[in-house]
């Protein structure tokens, strides 16, 4: 697989790994990040989809290191169970994503895939070096 059709893929991440890729985007000043508060405010107990939009290579303004823009769907009530939440519906906020960063997320379900493709102990792994 090329590294472009690799970095199409949706992934996942869960409150902690949020948090870091919140808190380098913050150091790196990117455009779309998200506020501390809010990533706290995430429940501990679910993974989000993330899902690659572009390679982006500005921040401020200015030309920086590309990183990957990118989709975090959200269940609007962020409270409850896993079904509450799902039941809920759905928001999309936006996130630059340090490009090793992303690469290193591991991939969500892609049920178009042969099963020795889904997420596997390998991709957990690469999480928790997050």
């Amino acid at each position: 697989m090329s590294t472009t059709s690799c970095n199409k893929r949706m992934r996942i991440a869960n409150k902690q790994v949020l948090q870091i890729l919140t808190t380098q985007a913050h150091r790196r000043q990117y455009n779309r990040r998200f506020s501390t508060e809010f990533v706290e405010s995430l429940p501990e107990n679910v993974n989000f989809i993330i899902e690659p939009i572009l390679v982006h290579e500005h921040c401020g303004g200015k030309s920086c290191e590309p990183h990957m823009r990118c989709f975090v769907y959200l269940p609007n009530k962020l409270d409850g169970t896993v079904d509450e939440m799902a039941d809920s519906g759905f928001q999309i906020r936006i996130i630059d994503v340090d490009m090793n960063m992303f690469s290193c997320l591991p991939n969500a379900v892609d049920f178009s895939d042969s099963a020795d493709e889904s997420v596997g102990e390998s991709d957990a792994s690469t999480t928790a070096e997050l």
